[in-house]
């Protein structure tokens, strides 16, 4: 996580390249939730990638907390961000954070950064009676109608990447399989939403209409890649394997067309 809060990472790419959560998550998250709905809190919020979505299910209050400061900046620049509280700090210390008890947690692309044995804690100190925790997490890059490309994008993320990936992602490609519910759920839902779905699975929900460039600008805001092009200067493995890619795709440009696409976990727990 420490990556998001040096001062020169781009938090404003971050922004703009990862994908937008759609309208069904938040539904599954409203329908799910029987508490009151004064407020909510979203750790781990980023630039409020995943909070911006929350003004519109009815809280009285909506507020973001997030240990970068880089982040959060660029957060309240982004619309509708000053209708956001911001706070300076992360899931394993809300209750020293928080002006007041919460009716929903949330963390969309965060779970897999948190020490669960302190955050259920915390969660259960700030939640009210009926409280919900609702974590979203999508997994890796995948490029619809062309496995090869998308096949070279995971092999750069695992291989190439190698020495920068932490255990942590492999929770999130895992898609949260490995966090437990905490012993005070009442309630526990998890509803998955995969880019190869079987029969009777559900099918993918997050797919990204952009471009080679808007693939590129994505590589660009993950963590590993952050530090791997910091550590070796003059070298280029982003626009290596963009070429490849444009290869597979017979593009002549980076604006050629694409559709991005992500499995996608949503975990729901009820106090």
């Amino acid at each position: 996580m420490s990556r998001f809060s040096h001062a020169n990472f781009n938090a404003k790419n971050y922004a703009e390249a990862r994908p937008t959560y759609v309208p069904k998550i938040y539904d599954l998250i409203s329908n799910f939730h029987k508490g009151a709905r004064d407020a909510v809190v979203d750790v781990g919020s980023g630039p409020g990638n995943g909070t911006q979505g929350l003004l519109d299910l009815d809280f009285g209050k909506v507020y973001a907390v997030e240990p970068s400061t880089v982040m959060i900046e660029e957060g309240k620049n982004r619309p509708r961000g000053t209708e956001i509280d911001w706070f300076t700090g992360s899931g394993e210390n809300l209750s020293q954070i928080l002006p007041n008890k919460v009716d929903m947690i949330t963390s969309f692309e965060a779970a897999h950064w948190m020490d669960h044995e302190k955050t259920w804690k915390e969660c259960y100190e700030v939640l009210t009676p009926g409280g919900t925790v609702a974590h979203v997490m999508y997994g890796h890059t995948e490029l619809l109608g062309n496995e090869k490309a998308s096949e070279i994008v995971l092999d750069f993320a695992r291989n190439k990447l190698k020495a920068y990936y932490m255990p942590q992602h492999d929770i999130a490609f895992g898609l949260m399989d490995a966090i437990d519910p905490p012993s005070w759920a009442t309630r526990v839902e998890r509803h998955k939403f995969l880019t190869k779905s079987k029969d009777g699975e559900n099918q993918c929900i997050m797919t990204r209409e952009t471009t080679l460039r808007g693939l590129q600008a994505q590589i660009y805001s993950w963590s590993p890649t952050d530090q791997y092009v910091e550590e070796h200067p003059g070298e280029d493995p982003v626009g290596d394997i963009m070429k490849v890619i444009m290869e597979l795709y017979n593009a002549k440009d980076l604006d050629h067309p694409i559709t991005m696409a992500w499995s996608l976990a949503v975990f729901l727990v009820s106090k």
